[in-house]
C-alpha cells in the first residue's frame, strides 16, 4: 500500500531493502513534522505518487511520509542521498541532523546536499519516517531519492564499499592526470598529453562531486553553491578538453569553425555559471547537453569518415599498377 512497507518478513541478515521514493505518501506545499502527524494536525490529503507518470514534480517544498514494519530488537540504518536540495528527517518522532534547512521561501531555506546515514532502533513494530524537503535554489525537480534500509552492520558495510569504490575510481583517474601532465612537462609539443590530463582531472572532480557526495566528506563546510558550480564547470571543461584531445590526436580532422563554436559555447556557459546563482544557470543544462550531443555526433561521424578516407588512400597508394 502507498505509504506503508511491510518488511517484517524481509531477510535483513543477507540483504538490504531498497525503498523507492514512489513508496512514500507526499504532502505538497506543507512542511509537517512527526508531531503534526501524531497530534492529528495534518488534514491535507496526500498525493499517491504511484499514480503519476514519468518524473513527478513535487513543487518547491513538501513532506514525505512512510510507515515501515520492521522486526524488533535490531538497530537499523537508512543510507541515501539527502533530499534535493535541503532536508529535515524524523524517525519515530526523533529529529535527526538536518541537511540544510527546508523553508517555504528562499529566505527561509538553506540549500545543501550530501550522502547521509542514520541509525535507529524501533521500539514498536511500526517505524514512522517523515522527510521534509525544499527546492528553491535549483531549476529542476526536487524531492527525495530512494534509500537503502538494513541492519547496522550491513549499512556500514554498504557505505564503506561505496566510498572505497569512489575513492578507488577517483584515485586512479587522478593518477592518470598526474602521469599525463608529467609527460607533457617533458614533451611540450605533444599537446594531447595536456588535454588528456585535463580530461582526467575534470572526470575525477566530477566523480568526487557526484558519487556518494565524496567531496562533502572531504570538505564538510564546502558551500552548496560552490559544490554545484564545481559539478557544472567540471562537465563543461570535460567536454571541451575531450574535443581538444581529439583534435590534437587527429590533426585536421575537425573543422576549425566547429572547434571555435564549441569553445565559445563552453566559455559563455562557464561565465554564466561563475556570475549567476544556480537557480539561473541550471535552467540551461539541458540545452547545453543537447548541443554538445550534436557536437559528439559530428565528431564521431567525422572521425569515421576521416579514418575510412585515410584507409582508402592507403589502399590506393599500395595497389599495384599494371
Amino acid at each position: 500500500n502507498p505509504g506503508f512497507c511491510d518488511l517484517s518478513g524481509f531477510d535483513f541478515s543477507e540483504k538490504l531493502a531498497y525503498i523507492l521514493h514512489m513508496s512514500f505518501l507526499y504532502y505538497p506545499n506543507a512542511l509537517y513534522t512527526s508531531k503534526d502527524f501524531a497530534t492529528g494536525q495534518v488534514t491535507q490529503a496526500p498525493v499517491v505518487q504511484k499514480n503519476v507518470g514519468g518524473r513527478f514534480n513535487p513543487g518547491n517544498f513538501g513532506t514525505y511520509r512512510i510507515v515501515l514494519e520492521l522486526p524488533e530488537g535490531q538497530t537499523y540504518g537508512i543510507s541515501s542521498y539527502s533530499a534535493m536540495y535541503s532536508q529535515r528527517l524524523f524517525i519515530n518522532g526523533t529529529e535527526y541532523p538536518s541537511v540544510g534547512t527546508p523553508g517555504e521561501t528562499a529566505e527561509d531555506t538553506v540549500p545543501k546536499t550530501t550522502h547521509y546515514t542514520v541509525y535507529f532502533t524501533p521500539e514498536t513494530a511500526e517505524t514512522k519516517v517523515v522527510i521534509q524537503f525544499a527546492n528553491l535554489y535549483y531549476a529542476d525537480y526536487g524531492g527525495i531519492l530512494p534509500a537503502y534500509i538494513g541492519t547496522q552492520d550491513k549499512i556500514i558495510a554498504r557505505d564503506a564499499m561505496a566510498q572505497q569504490r569512489v575513492c578507488l575510481m577517483a584515485g586512479c583517474i587522478f593518477a592518470g592526470f598526474l602521469f599525463s601532465l608529467g609527460i607533457f612537462v617533458f614533451f611540450r609539443k605533444r599537446h594531447s598529453f595536456f588535454w588528456f590530463s585535463l580530461i582526467c582531472l575534470m572526470t575525477g572532480l566530477r566523480i568526487m562531486a557526484i558519487e556518494e557526495k565524496a567531496i562533502m566528506l572531504l570538505i564538510p563546510n564546502l558551500p552548496w553553491a560552490l559544490s554545484i558550480g564545481l559539478e557544472y564547470i567540471s562537465l563543461i571543461m570535460l567536454v571541451f578538453s575531450f574535443l581538444m584531445y581529439i583534435n590534437s590526436m587527429f590533426p585536421g580532422a575537425l573543422c576549425r569553425a566547429v572547434l571555435w563554436a564549441l569553445g565559445a559555447l563552453c566559455a559563455v556557459y562557464t561565465t554564466v555559471v561563475l556570475l549567476t546563482p544556480p537557480i539561473i544557470y541550471t535552467r540551461y543544462i539541458v540545452y547545453y547537453e543537447c548541443i554538445t550531443a550534436l557536437f559528439g555526433i559530428y565528431v564521431v561521424t567525422t572521425l569515421l569518415y576521416h579514418t575510412m578516407y585515410k584507409k582508402l588512400n592507403l589502399q590506393v597508394e599500395h595497389h599495384p599498377v599494371f
